[in-house]
């Protein structure tokens, strides 16, 4: 879908030049044509020329080119300089350009120029056309906001959760190393982010040179720390990590030698294959772990990532393309969002065992019914009828039959009163063999007739006949009062 769009956005209109041009290095001449993309050595000033009729237009749009600064001139007049001949250290590969011009320019015959300084490429990827501007601006910006500003939006996502899972991952013991390395990959992909930014100028070529060369280092390192963030996090414990790491980092360490962007552009060309290797075991971890909310997050950045190496690779023209890296921004982005998407099932598994480590503690084991820190808990209701309740002489049953019988006839009558009660009623072990039942919105008759239920099938238990006393109060804005209040009514049963 994003390449979809992309393309959309690609598509001419008004007049397209001609495919055929002539280029011009080193004073030398010769006829190509568009696409063309090729590397250079050393840096070098190209001219690429066109000749077109008289058309109806005031805007020419230069949809794909690489190089590093230049002068679009038509007719020998220059309409539009891109970036700092001084210094050119454009980056202006990865935005659609919009050139407006007088129309009064053109003639029968016209000659379009276009002045390009290269540091280690040239190209125009796509051919130029002329329209009108009120025809191309929108698709311009548009093609400008899905190729060059989601960068900025996939930056700050990626520092976003990078921070996010620092701090919070923190907190994490058992997931503390995993989460480190999770935010050091967001931080690094999103330093890296800044290569794609466009810029007119990025300073001297030797300042140019030294940026390039923190770019790619935080590129290398973004997808080692996410292969080390996500193996602790699958499997608590690296195995490819600790391989690929120094890998990484004997590539750095060549990458930083280098004394040119020339060799550096050539180098990472093949370096790029870390982060396919990378990907490709991210990719494994997550697929045999079954991590379900990380497949998509995890398929997309594999994809985009082997897309944009591999057209990186000269010898490989067929992956060259007009989408280039298009998706590089996207899969950060979707990454990040990844990365989120780990912190939130880590915090859902964290809240499912203290959810359930606090219910266990408000359990009675023996009886498996609530204990009496349910009441901290529990928010009674004016129309709730509180009924305490216990066994009679239960001493004598543990003294005349054991502890064993009696936490039997324990368990028994809990089961009676549980069969007996409705769903949304409550039983609390209060002490001892003393049992709280609490019937919401009751009426004091329904309570009478479901505990006569109560004793009356408690009367047939098999091994020795159970009978219990109890007392009803309706609640009162008080709960130590209420059930201070059915203890006495209790009491007062035993007593007839």
């Amino acid at each position: 879908m994003i390449l979809l769009l992309f393309n959309l956005t690609l598509s001419t209109s008004g007049f397209t030049l001609d495919e055929t041009w002539i280029i011009e290095q080193e004073g030398t001449k010769k006829e190509i044509t568009i696409p063309y993309y090729t590397k250079i050595d050393s840096s070098d000033l190209i001219v690429f020329y066109n000749e077109f009729p008289a058309v109806e237009g005031n805007t020419l749009v230069l949809p794909r080119v690489s190089n590093h600064g230049m002068k679009i001139y038509i007719n020998d007049v220059l309409v539009k300089q891109i970036g700092n001949f001084d210094h050119p250290t454009a980056n202006i590969w990865n935005a659609m350009h919009i050139i407006t011009f007088d129309p009064n320019l053109l003639k029968e015959k016209n000659t379009l120029k276009i002045e390009m300084n290269c540091l280690y490429d040239a190209g125009i990827h796509k051919s130029p056309y002329i329209d009108d501007y009120e025809n191309v601006s929108m698709r311009v910006y548009f093609f400008n906001f899905l190729n060059n500003h989601i960068y900025m939006i996939a930056f700050g996502g990626a520092i976003v959760i990078g921070i996010i899972l620092l701090i919070v991952g923190m907190s994490f013991e058992n997931l503390k190393k995993a989460y480190i390395y999770m935010a050091l990959a967001a931080f690094c992909a999103g330093i890296y982010l800044f290569d794609f930014q466009l810029r007119a100028s990025t300073g001297s070529i030797f300042t140019f040179l030294i940026f390039e060369k923190v770019m790619f280092t935080c590129s290398f390192l973004s997808t080692t720390f996410l292969l080390a963030g996500t193996e602790y996090y699958v499997s608590k414990k690296p195995r490819y990590y600790k391989y690929i790491f120094p890998v990484a980092l004997f590539l750095i360490i060549i990458l930083l030698l280098q004394p040119d962007l020339f060799l550096l552009n050539r180098f990472i060309n093949y370096a790029n294959f870390i982060h396919v290797l990378n990907t490709a075991l991210i990719s494994f971890f997550v697929f045999s772990k079954k991590k379900n909310y990380l497949f998509i997050p995890t398929t997309f950045l594999l994809v985009t990532i082997v897309f944009s190496v591999l057209i990186l690779i000269p010898e490989i023209p067929f992956f060259y393309s007009e989408a280039n890296f298009v998706l590089v921004g996207y899969s950060v982005f979707i990454s990040s969002i990844g990365f989120g998407l780990a912190l939130v099932e880590t915090y859902r598994d964290l809240h499912k065992k203290v959810e359930k480590t606090h219910l266990h503690s408000l359990k009675d084991p023996l009886t498996g019914v609530y204990n009496r820190g349910f009441l901290q808990e529990f928010k009674p209701d004016i129309n709730d009828l509180f009924v305490l309740t216990d066994i009679d002489h239960f001493k004598k049953i543990n003294d005349k039959y054991g502890h064993d019988k009696g936490d039997e006839a324990l368990k028994k009558y809990v089961e009676t009163i549980l069969n007996r009660i409705r769903d949304n009623d409550f039983v609390i072990r209060y002490g001892g063999d003393e049992f709280l039942v609490i019937l919401r919105n009751c009426s004091e008759e329904t309570g009478q007739e479901i505990m006569e239920r109560i004793v009356k099938s408690l009367e047939v238990y098999s091994d020795f006949m159970l009978r219990i006393s109890f007392g009803m109060a309706r609640y009162n804005d008080s709960l130590e009062k209420t059930i201070s209040e059915a203890d006495k009514k209790m009491y007062s049963m035993k007593d007839e």
